[in-house]
């Protein structure tokens, strides 16, 4: 990442914030130190994110800072496995005395391992078709608007009240899925459960990840 930035902004030092070499506080010109700063591993994907300081030295107009920041952004868009990219604003950097700017980008690569072998993993029907996914992670909730009465707090009553789960889906290939509507995801192994009135809330190819929301669940 940092070669092709250097390649797309010449002017710019770009180094690695933990390279190890002997390096100065002193900076002369606009630089970038970048490193890991979390790794995040999931069935079937693996999620990195690079953190980034745009330092600018003592004078420089903070407009500088946004510009280099827009064109790491362009370099990163093509880098494979590209997911996102943020940013804060600029900040006095105590060290340095410099002007500094503090950014993101994550990268999301797919990741072949074990826990996707044939056999593992958690059978399941969806929409008719049998898929299969690495794991499966459910959480409850409840959703409605409240019915209240003018001057008072207190609801006295629910408008489409009901449960809600949010079923998160690892390690899953989702391809030729996504015209799913109210669909139903019926579970196999274990106890049997049934997740009816289906839809998708995301779904991230790259990831193997996809989100589904259900209105009802009914066990076997």
């Amino acid at each position: 990442m940092l070669e092709r930035f250097a390649q797309a902004m010449p002017e710019v030092t770009f180094l690695s914030g933990w390279s190890g070499e002997r390096a100065s506080r002193r900076v002369e010109r606009p630089t970038v130190a970048g490193s890991v700063e979390a790794e995040v591993r999931r069935p079937g994907s693996r999620e990195v994110r690079l953190g980034f300081g745009i330092y600018l030295p003592q004078g420089t107009d903070a407009r500088r800072g946004q510009a280099i920041f827009a064109g790491m952004c362009d370099a990163a868009c093509g880098e494979p496995g590209f997911s996102a990219v943020s940013r804060g604003a600029v900040q006095a950097d105590r060290t340095t005395g410099c002007g500094v700017l503090a950014c993101t980008v994550s990268l999301v690569e797919a990741v072949a391992g074990d826990d996707l072998l044939p056999g593992a993993g958690v059978e399941l029907t969806l929409g008719g078709r049998q898929v299969q996914a690495g794991a499966v992670r459910e959480t409850a909730g409840f959703e409605g608007k409240e019915l209240v009465s003018v001057g008072e707090q207190v609801p006295f009553g629910w408008l489409g009240a009901g449960p809600r789960y949010t079923v998160e889906l690892e390690g899953f290939l989702p391809e030729g899925l996504e015209g799913l509507v109210d669909f139903t995801v019926r579970l196999a192994g274990g106890p049997a459960r049934e997740y009816r009135h289906c839809r998708w809330k995301t779904l991230q190819y790259a990831a193997k990840r996809a989100v589904f929301v259900a209105c009802e669940r009914v066990e076997a």
